[in-house]
């Protein structure tokens, strides 16, 4: 808390679980922030007070979230211009529990995936396949949902020099069986 943390060879924060109220980060090698889906919301909301300074040249301004289970209601706020989320390559990032969790992502808000497809792939799983008690809802209005690869959305996400999005490049987003059907 009211920290300022600069100059990181990797990660600004690293972290499976995290809070972090009116905290800085600036200078950061991989990203800013890394955490599971759960701690994501909590860092990101605007009343938290934290402050990411932005890399100048739109290099890796990106919340890593390495997969996790979005247990209770949460929201994923709109980030500032140039800045995006980023599911890590290979995890599922779910949302389901009981009673049915809601993320909702703001309007805006640019959620980036990880390269990767098939068995492995990275995704976004709503709901249970087969557990009628672990429902999940997703609510997104006005969100880009794109490839890691996308740097015409929110820049340079992976830091690997220019590149576009292709067919393929992310699993995508999943509604299993008992995903709300208000999704």
């Amino acid at each position: 808390q009211d920290t300022t943390i600069t100059t990181s060879g990797k990660y600004g924060v690293y972290a499976t679980t995290a809070s972090l109220a009116r905290d800085t980060i600036q200078g950061w090698g991989q990203y800013p922030v890394s955490v599971t889906a759960p701690s994501i919301a909590a860092i990101v909301d605007p009343a938290s007070g934290n402050d990411v300074v932005a890399d100048g040249g739109g290099v890796r301004n990106t919340y890593e979230i390495r997969g996790g289970n979005v247990a209770k209601d949460a929201t994923w706020p709109a980030l500032p211009a140039g800045f995006a989320y980023l599911l890590q390559a290979t995890t599922i990032t779910t949302v389901q529990g009981l009673p049915a969790p809601t993320l909702t992502i703001a309007e805006g808000a640019v959620v980036k995936f990880g390269p990767n497809s098939g068995q492995t792939g990275t995704y976004l799983q709503i709901g249970h396949g087969t557990d009628g008690t672990k429902g999940g809802k997703l609510l997104a209005t006005g969100v880009t949902f794109t490839s890691a690869l996308d740097d015409s959305v929110a820049g340079d996400s992976t830091g690997d020099g220019a590149t576009a999005p292709a067919k393929g490049q992310y699993g995508g987003i999943v509604f299993l069986d008992f995903a709300s059907d208000a999704s």
